[in-house]
């Protein structure tokens, strides 16, 4: 039990929890919405990166996720004794701001596909509405016109 609490205390553990809790999941939310799990999963996925990406930020705060030494304009400093990348005072890469906007920009591209459909539900939804109250050709219009 000792180790297992020790497992759970260490760095990088919140992001296979995570995992774990969308596989746990995963099936009763496609049961329940009435969905193919593919379809769920497909539709999960810029979530799913951008839930990533905000646990790279956490990284970043945290100081347990690092990069290289590196002393260039972006170098971050860590310096409180209990975060991990403490060990030295020198600068290092921001590795996991860099994952962060990686993954925000995956989440945005994983996202079009669905904001399109939506788009062009919501237009054919208003065509479909609109049909009936304009005529749409000009003779359309000249034959409400003179019929009544």
């Amino acid at each position: 039990l000792g180790s297992l609490l020790a497992a759970v205390r260490a760095p990088g553990v919140a992001s296979l929890g995570g995992l774990l809790g969308l596989l746990a999941t995963l099936p009763p939310t496609a049961r329940w919405l009435r969905l193919p799990m593919f379809a769920v999963i497909d539709r999960a996925l810029p979530a799913i990166a951008a839930g990533h990406a905000f646990g790279r930020l956490g990284c970043l705060l945290g100081g347990c996720c690092f990069g290289a030494f590196w002393d260039g304009p972006l170098a971050i400093h860590y310096t409180h004794p209990l975060a991990p990348a403490a060990i030295s005072s020198l600068g290092r890469h921001p590795v996991p701001l860099y994952e962060a906007a990686a993954l925000f920009g995956t989440a945005g591209l994983l996202a079009v596909p669905w904001l399109l459909a939506r788009m062009k539900a919501s237009v054919t939804r208003s065509e479909r509405l609109n049909w009936r109250k304009r005529p749409s050709s000009r003779l359309a219009r000249m034959n409400s016109i003179t019929s009544g």
